[in-house]
C-alpha cells in the first residue's frame, strides 16, 4: 500500500513538471512573437521618420514644443489662470483710484424740492472752498463734497401737480423716489459725513425737533455777529432778522446772507433755504470720538466763514 501512494505521487509531480514546462514553453512562444511584432513596428515608424528615442523621452501625448506646452497649461490651468487674472486686475485698477481719489476736507448737503446740476454742484463746491482757510486733512488740496437730495413734501407734491394740470401736462409723480430721497437725508443726517447744511425750511424744522443742530450761541460763544443775526430764522425757518435770542438761532436764510446774495445765481439754490450746521454725529463712537470731534471743529470753522461771509473785490468768481 505504501509503495502504491509513493508511485502515485511520483505521477503527480511529473504531471506538474510536464504543465509547467509548457506554460513555460507557451509563455516563451508568446514573448518571441510580441517582440518580432515591436521590432517589425519600430522598423515601420523608422521608415517613416519617427525618432523613437524622442517619443520615448517624451512619451505618446506629452507636449513637444513650447505652443504645445502653451496649450496643454491652458486646457489644465484655464479657470485658475482667468481668475488670477481678473483679481490682479481690479485690484490694481482699486489701488490707482485710491491713489488718485481727492480726498475731501469738508462735507456739505442741500436736501430740498431744488434739482441741483452738475454746474451747480460745482459752484457750491467753490463757494464753500473760497470760505476754507486752510487745507484740513493736510492732502494738499483743497476738498469739499457737496450731497445734493431732491426732496418734496406733501404740499410741494400738490404744488407741482396743481401747476402742471393749470397747464394742461400731465404728469407722474415719483412718490416712490421720493420717499427713497426722503430715506437717504434721514441716513445721511443721521450716520454720513455730511456737517454743514443747506435745507428746505421743512426739514430744518424737523431737525430743529429732533435737536440735531448746533444754535449760534453754541456756535459763537462770545457774541453773534450782527450781520449774522439780520439773516437768522425761527424755528420754522422764517426770516426773524436783527434782535434774535441766539440760543433759540439755528439756521439763517440763504438770500438774506452775503455769502448767499454773491454766489446764489451761480449755485441755483432757493433763496428760502436754510443755511444750519448739525451737531457731532451720535455715530462718533464708531469712527472714533476724538477724530469726529476735530473733523467737526473745522467744519464750525467754515460755517462761521459762510454766515460772517465777506465779499471779494472782484464781481467775479472763478470756477476750476
Amino acid at each position: 500500500m505504501a509503495s502504491d501512494n509513493k508511485a502515485n505521487d511520483k505521477k503527480e509531480a511529473a504531471e506538474k513538471t510536464d504543465v509547467n514546462n509548457d506554460a513555460r514553453k507557451k509563455a516563451s512562444a508568446d514573448n518571441n512573437e510580441s517582440t518580432d511584432e515591436l521590432s517589425n513596428e519600430a522598423k515601420r515608424l523608422k521608415s517613416l521618420g519617427v525618432d523613437l528615442e524622442q517619443e520615448q523621452e517624451t512619451g505618446p501625448g506629452k507636449p513637444k514644443t513650447f505652443r504645445d506646452k502653451v496649450s496643454n497649461y491652458w486646457y489644465h490651468n484655464k479657470w485658475t489662470t482667468i481668475i488670477v487674472v481678473l483679481f490682479v486686475f481690479f485690484a490694481v485698477v482699486a489701488t490707482a483710484q485710491l491713489i488718485g481719489r481727492e480726498s475731501p476736507d469738508v462735507y456739505v448737503i442741500y436736501a430740498g424740492p431744488c434739482y441741483i446740476n452738475a454746474d451747480a454742484n460745482l459752484s457750491v463746491r467753490q463757494a464753500i472752498k473760497a470760505c476754507m482757510t486752510e487745507d484740513y486733512n493736510g492732502d494738499g488740496k483743497l476738498g469739499v463734497v457737496f450731497t445734493d437730495i431732491t426732496y418734496m413734501n406733501t404740499q410741494q407734491l400738490e404744488q407741482v401737480a396743481a401747476e402742471a394740470k393749470a397747464q394742461g401736462v400731465n404728469i407722474a409723480l415719483d412718490l416712490e423716489g421720493n420717499r427713497n430721497a426722503y430715506q437717504k437725508f434721514n441716513n445721511e443726517i443721521f450716520a454720513g459725513d455730511s456737517i454743514i447744511c443747506f435745507l428746505d425750511a421743512g426739514l430744518y424744522q424737523t431737525l430743529v425737533e429732533a435737536g440735531g443742530l448746533l444754535s449760534a450761541a453754541d456756535i459763537w460763544p462770545d457774541g453773534v455777529p450782527d450781520d449774522a443775526l439780520e439773516a437768522a430764522v425761527d424755528e420754522t425757518g422764517a426770516l426773524i432778522g436783527g434782535g434774535a435770542d441766539p440760543s433759540k438761532v439755528y439756521g439763517f436764510q440763504y438770500s438774506a446772507l452775503a455769502f448767499g446774495q454773491y454766489y446764489g445765481s451761480a449755485t441755483g439754490l432757493p433763496g428760502d433755504t436754510v443755511v444750519c450746521i448739525r451737531r457731532v454725529s451720535t455715530m462718533s463712537f464708531f469712527k472714533g470720538k476724538a477724530k469726529t470731534e476735530k473733523v467737526h471743529e473745522y467744519h464750525v470753522g467754515v460755517f462761521k466763514n459762510i454766515i460772517d461771509f465777506t465779499p471779494p473785490d472782484t464781481e467775479t468768481t472763478t470756477a476750476e
